[in-house]
């Protein structure tokens, strides 16, 4: 039963990711190989952003704006690999990312997508908070963040906590006032975070 109830959140899942990913992505610069190509879903997008990574690499990413193209062109590959099944690729690159711009919510967002995918839903809310602490509040990525994250807490059994993520997540979309994770409805316990 619980494989059945995580093959159906990672099919919505992809639903999510399809109209989200695109503003999940860092922006590309101009001529961006990489990033046309995942964004295109090509065939050799993984060999696109692995040259483009080697011609990064090669030029000598010292300064900030390489460390940016960098850690971009690092999650480009992330989900290019994401899309051949090199999920142990995926997550190294992932990782380099993060490590080299930790304050980059599109690739925290691509991140918890990753998790998710992998069956790692509380890592993945991890993620996604992450998200809702550095993206603008009304943007549309920390709305997929709340949505996504909704599906994780679904996948742990939890469909109290993921009421809660989808009234931040229209909160947040409508301007409203969000619910604040550690202010608690009376009378009902904080959701147990895995």
């Amino acid at each position: 039963m619980r494989a059945l109830n995580h093959q159906m959140t990672l099919a919505a899942l992809g639903c999510i990711t399809l109209i989200t990913a695109g503003g999940a992505r860092p922006e590309a610069a101009p001529g961006d190989a990489c990033s046309a190509a995942v964004q295109a879903e090509a065939v050799d997008a993984e060999r696109v952003c692995s040259d483009h990574l080697a011609g990064l690499r090669y030029d000598g990413a010292a300064g900030i704006p390489q460390q940016m193209a960098l850690a971009s062109t690092l999650n480009n590959r992330a989900m290019a690999r994401m899309g051949i099944r090199d999920l142990e690729g995926a997550a190294a690159d992932f990782e380099e990312a993060l490590a080299l711009r930790p304050d980059a919510w599109a690739i925290h967002l691509n991140h918890g997508n990753f998790l998710l995918m992998r069956a790692e839903p509380g890592a993945a809310l991890e993620a996604y908070d992450r998200v809702a602490a550095l993206a603008p509040r009304d943007s549309a990525a920390r709305n997929a963040a709340r949505k996504n994250s909704a599906l994780a807490w679904r996948v742990l059994g939890n469909p109290a906590a993921a009421e809660r993520a989808l009234a931040e997540s229209n909160a947040d979309h409508s301007g409203g006032a969000a619910l604040n994770p550690e202010r608690q409805p009376r009378g009902e316990p904080a959701p147990p975070r895995p």
